[in-house]
């Protein structure tokens, strides 16, 4: 699995509102149908994992204040993000 790098941008990825409340948009170009969307908390437990669409709401209401690090994963690449979460 490789990792993202600008020269690389295969997603095209876009996620906010960054800060969120409860729920944040996400939006990714990829060419791979079974996209991944990770969330994981600053300990590195995984909160969240869902396959997504290339334009998706995600509800994290249930999800505490914090920073947390967003993985969108296809096939052969992860796109890796901070949210912070109001």
């Amino acid at each position: 699995m490789g990792v993202y790098s600008k020269d690389e941008d295969i997603f095209n990825a876009v996620l906010f509102p960054n800060p969120a409340g409860n729920f944040f948009y996400v939006s990714c170009e990829s060419n791979d149908n079974s996209v991944e969307l990770v969330i994981l908390d600053m300990a590195g437990r995984i909160v969240l994992n869902k396959k997504i669409n290339n334009n998706e709401i995600i509800n994290i209401g249930t999800l505490n204040a914090g920073i947390y690090i967003i993985n969108i994963k296809s096939k052969n690449r992860v796109y890796t993000k901070k949210l912070v979460v109001n």
